[in-house]
């Protein structure tokens, strides 16, 4: 008992209830290997999960060089381009970085 009456707090292992660690990354590569490149909107629909989720996934799987912009689309409403994500190809390192040809960067 520490002063003032207050007990000390122990620290206890939280337990999660809720998805395994790694399952949406798995869906989102499941989902990628099965059905070919797509864009991150289209994996939140299909997967049930918030656009942003399904976009910070990607963002993170990139990071790890799993996966890949295979190519940017223009989608009417949407100011910018979309990203289209896939599979990475497996003889490019994760370290070496993807060069986009100018395409790429002009405006429609």
């Amino acid at each position: 008992m520490m002063e003032n009456g207050e007990h000390a707090r122990t620290t206890q292992p939280v337990h999660r209830t809720g998805r395994p660690r790694g399952e949406i990354a798995q869906a989102v590569r499941h989902r990628l290997k099965s059905e070919g490149p797509t864009t991150a909107r289209e994996l939140a629909d299909a997967l049930l999960i918030t656009p942003a989720l399904a976009w910070s996934t990607c963002s993170r799987l990139m990071q790890r060089g799993e996966i890949e912009v295979v190519e940017r689309q223009r989608i009417p409403g949407v100011n910018k381009p979309v990203s289209v994500y896939g599979i990475a190809c497996p003889l490019r390192s994760a370290r070496t970085p993807m060069r986009l040809p100018a395409a790429f960067f002009a405006r429609a």
